[in-house]
C-alpha cells in the first residue's frame, strides 16, 4: 500500500517543492481566467479598452493578467450608490 502523498517520508524536499508549484501554477491559472473573463463581461469597459485587455491578457498570459489587476479602474457612477 502506497502511503499519500502529503504523508510521505521519501523524499520530503521535493514533494514539499513540487506540492508548492502545484499551487503556485494553480493560483496564476485562476488569476489569469479570473482576468480575461472580468474583461469581456465587464459592461463598464468600452468595445476598444475590450480588445486591448483580452490582446493583453492572452499574449503577455500570466503577466498580462497581472497588468490588468493593476489597471486603474474607472469609478462607479454615483447614480449606482444609495441614497
Amino acid at each position: 500500500m502506497r502511503t499519500p502523498f502529503l504523508l510521505s517520508t521519501a523524499g520530503g524536499a521535493e514533494d514539499v517543492t513540487a506540492f508548492f508549484l502545484l499551487i503556485l501554477s494553480l493560483s496564476l491559472v485562476a488569476i489569469w481566467a479570473w482576468s480575461l473573463f472580468h474583461c469581456l463581461l465587464n459592461e463598464r469597459i468600452d468595445t476598444n479598452k475590450k480588445v486591448l485587455g483580452v490582446v493583453l491578457i492572452m499574449t503577455l498570459a500570466h503577466l498580462g493578467s497581472i497588468i490588468y489587476f493593476f489597471l486603474p479602474r474607472a469609478a462607479e457612477s454615483q447614480d449606482a450608490l444609495p441614497s
